[in-house]
């Protein structure tokens, strides 16, 4: 490009022509872009009126690496003295030197003059083709779309009278945001399920490798040829699940094969994973109870309820009372958790898990431990009774493990033990008139209570009282733990004269 210098001599005017060359580069780029000048000559012309064309060449000085021609003609009344400046790139320069970028991303370049403190930047294209994105002095910010793959941007410096020019090329490629992965046909287990992964608005001059991968592992990989055409591209594989896949995934991951793409940092590559989701019903269901189902009153009680399905089963918590039927504790949780457990809560605690291919139910049974208490003792017909009668003693009270009672009349060391808490006893005497001790005993406690008996003399000729009403004997509890064993029943037989103790074999414990 050339141009009439702004100052003219008084007889010389002078005609600066600055054209630029690329010097070469080693492809390592250990060497130095250098600048070539061709120095200034002057050319005279042989007779004014005389026109002339003049060719001139450039080179640089590791070689002639590109030619540079300019032909015109002069044609003058003066002398022309001509000084053409051939500058290579070092003092200018387009960053980057190769614009690759995906379609739809923002990209930045700029153009630098290395040697100009007041350089004037000019964009242009090589065609008539208006400029894609946005000028900004010496930067271009453009969002590219596959159409402007291969366009050319030239940047013009001017720096007083010297004119500077530089380009780079625009390389866009193509890829969606993620491929998609279908499943041809129902997942059953032991049968054979084709999986296809869908790469579509593909775009780019090389080509494109589909990888199947599981567990990290490629299991296929396929790589198709592009003909800068925007197109879909499909990788296929087949898979027979087994009954142990739901975990399992595969990963297809797409990676487009191109010139100036490296890593995951060039966006050239793209991924989707596929679950192995096999219909499940609920299968090995089971119940835990923390710390365990053996508790005391009082202690925390978790119930956590697990089970294997697909799709996730609903899991829901529910109490059967000994009444029947079932209480829902948690409905939709797999898990429920009591702070401070009571005798109420003991009873089975059953776990449902249903999923829209079946059901599945487990139950566990929950104790709660409590000593005796609330213990009542009654004596019928009544606690006063005339010589010759019968009585019955009967021990109700609550606790678990279920409590054994121990009947004892004090100052006589026989014992008498009972599981059910019913005492008879036959043909009293005077002698059976006094003090009565009851031992309510379980694993976890007692409660001991006594009462009176009193045997009246019979008076000659009367005949037997009429019975009594039931006496309720009012309980004095007093708590400590202790162990009895069962005791052995040792039957006294008296005489009907004198009264006596008289056991039964089966039923109700007789004294």
């Amino acid at each position: 490009m050339c141009e009439m210098s702004p100052c003219f001599l008084s007889v010389f005017p002078f005609l600066f022509c600055s054209i630029k060359g690329v010097s070469s580069t080693s492809r390592s780029q250990t060497h130095k872009r250098r600048q070539t000048r061709i120095k200034r000559q002057p050319l005279q012309l042989q007779s004014p009126h005389s026109s002339r064309t003049f060719v001139l060449f450039a080179g640089s000085s590791t070689g002639l690496s590109r030619l540079l021609k300019m032909a015109f003609k002069l044609t003058f009344s003066l002398w022309v003295i001509l000084l053409c400046d051939v500058i290579a790139g070092d003092e200018q320069e387009i960053i980057p030197n190769k614009i690759v970028t995906r379609a739809g991303r923002p990209t930045e370049f700029e153009c630098r003059s290395h040697d100009c403190s007041s350089p004037l930047y000019v964009w242009s294209t090589v065609s008539d083709d208006s400029l894609p994105g946005k000028v900004d002095s010496n930067r271009v910010t453009v969002t590219p779309t596959v159409e402007n793959d291969g366009f050319i941007y030239v940047c013009t410096v001017k720096c007083g009278t010297t004119i500077r020019q530089g380009s780079t090329r625009l390389v866009v490629f193509a890829l969606p945001e993620q491929p998609e992965i279908k499943v041809e046909g129902p997942l059953a287990v032991g049968q054979e399920v084709k999986l296809t992964c869908e790469v579509t608005d593909v775009y780019g001059p090389d080509a494109i490798t589909i990888q199947w991968l599981e567990g990290g592992r490629v299991v296929k990989e396929d790589e198709e040829p592009l003909d800068g055409e925007v197109r879909t591209v499909r990788s296929s594989l087949t898979v027979v699940p087994v009954e142990e896949d739901d975990e399992r995934s595969f990963i297809c991951k797409a990676t487009l094969v191109m010139e100036g793409l490296h890593g995951e940092d060039a966006q050239n590559c793209i991924s989707s994973s596929f679950p192995l989701s096999v219909p499940l019903p609920p299968k090995n269901t089971s119940i835990f109870v923390s710390p365990s189902h053996i508790l005391k009153e009082g202690d925390m009680l978790t119930i956590t309820c697990a089970t294997r399905s697909n799709p996730k089963a609903a899991i829901s918590l529910w109490r059967k009372p000994e009444s029947g039927g079932r209480e829902p504790l948690a409905a939709k949780a797999a898990s429920y958790t009591l702070e401070s457990v009571q005798l109420e809560d003991a009873g089975v605690y059953e776990c449902e898990a249903i999923n829209r291919f079946g059901n599945s139910t487990v139950d566990i049974k929950i104790s709660v431990q409590v000593p005796p208490r609330n213990t009542t003792i009654l004596v019928l017909p009544s606690a006063e009774v005339e010589e010759g009668e019968n009585i019955t003693i009967s021990c109700h009270t609550i606790g678990y493990p279920r409590p054994t009672m121990t009947l004892k009349k004090m100052g006589n060391s026989t014992s008498y033990c009972s599981s059910n808490g019913t005492f008879e006893l036959y043909f009293l005497t005077e002698d059976d008139t006094g003090l009565y001790e009851m031992n309510i005993t379980n694993d976890v406690g007692y409660e001991v209570q006594t009462f009176n008996i009193t045997v009246e003399p019979r008076v000659e000729g009367q005949k037997s009282p009429p019975y009594r009403a039931e006496i309720l004997v009012p309980v004095i509890c007093v708590s400590a733990l202790v162990s009895v064993a069962l005791g052995i029943l040792y039957p006294l037989l008296k005489s009907r004269l004198t009264g006596g103790y008289q056991p039964t074999l089966s039923g109700p414990q007789s004294l």
